[in-house]
């Protein structure tokens, strides 16, 4: 089964809050994959990583790699820029 949490809410970082590079990180995430279309599953096959790992990062159970981030920057065709603006 596929947590795809993009379907229930889109995240967005408040402005005047102070969030953490992964809060930001994974609000663009999230994002982007929403806005592609893309379920946790498309995007981990696309990456060839397990869905699971994805999934575990968007709820804020684990964190990426930064290998994994570039794959997953690449695939949803964002520049790495993004995730720290």
């Amino acid at each position: 089964i596929d947590a795809d949490i993009s379907k229930y809410a889109i995240l967005t970082v408040k402005e005047d809050s102070n969030p953490t590079i992964k809060e930001i990180v994974k609000a663009v995430l999230v994002n982007a994959r929403a806005k592609k279309g893309m379920t946790i599953f498309d995007l981990a096959l696309k990456i060839e990583i397990p869905s699971s790992h994805i999934r575990d990062f968007e709820l804020g159970k684990k964190d990426l790699k930064f290998e994994t981030l570039e794959k997953i920057a690449k695939a949803l065709d964002l520049d790495l820029k993004e995730f720290y603006r």
